[in-house]
């Protein structure tokens, strides 16, 4: 709100949103949909957070101010910072490190990878030109867990170790999968950066970090 009250005449103001604001939602998330955690949920704090923040940006939008959501898909590439905790960013640190990549459990959870080049322009388009309050923004890279975790492996030469009969764990959603229609109708249909790219490059960068 204090970030909004300064924000200059004619200015515009971009809210990072989540993707987590569909937790709970089982199926090709639209903008006009929500997910379904309560505030008991193990991530209720920054869901709801989430959620609470664009419902702040949405009053502004409908006061006349240019100001936009963008719920963002798990996102990656080039730039993450060493020791990077996100389940992308430890395998390939594990499997550059000790050529080894242990899931916790069995990887079953989906998510739609958003390379960084193509989240980037889609948050320039939305926020310069955008029509609407609310805005999917990701890529079309759909892959469960345990299949992103072989295919770094594959790519680095490492080992793979999934265990059988864990229970998933508690917390992240089970499946992350966006409809992009909105943001492709309005700004065109980008050339998306496929995953097998965009983790060669993600990979080369950090073989730097870890000086692998």
């Amino acid at each position: 709100i204090r970030l909004l009250m300064y924000l200059r005449p004619g200015g515009s103001f971009l809210f990072c949103s989540s993707s987590e604001v569909y937790n709970g939602l089982d199926k090709l998330a639209t903008e006009d949909d929500i997910g379904t955690t309560n505030p008991s949920h193990p991530r209720a704090c920054y869901i709801e957070g989430k959620r609470c923040g664009e419902a702040i940006v949405n009053a502004f939008y409908n006061a006349g101010v240019r100001a936009v959501s963008a719920r963002i898909s798990p996102t990656y590439g080039p730039g993450t910072k060493k020791y990077d905790r996100k389940a992308m960013s430890q395998f390939i640190e594990h499997a550059l490190t000790h050529k080894l990549i242990e899931l916790q459990d069995s990887g079953a959870a989906i998510r739609t990878y958003g390379y960084i080049t193509d989240v980037v322009d889609m948050l320039w388009n939305i926020v310069l030109n955008g029509t609407q309050s609310v805005y999917n923004v990701g890529g079309q890279s759909v892959t469960s867990i345990a299949d992103l975790a072989c295919h770094i492996g594959r790519l680095t030469d490492a080992y793979v170790a999934i265990p059988i009969g864990v229970p998933d764990q508690i917390g992240g959603a089970k499946v992350v999968k966006l409809n992009l229609t909105r943001i492709e109708i309005e700004f065109g249909k980008p050339n998306y950066v496929s995953l097998d790219e965009g983790l060669k490059r993600t990979i080369e960068y950090q073989r730097g970090l870890y000086n692998a």
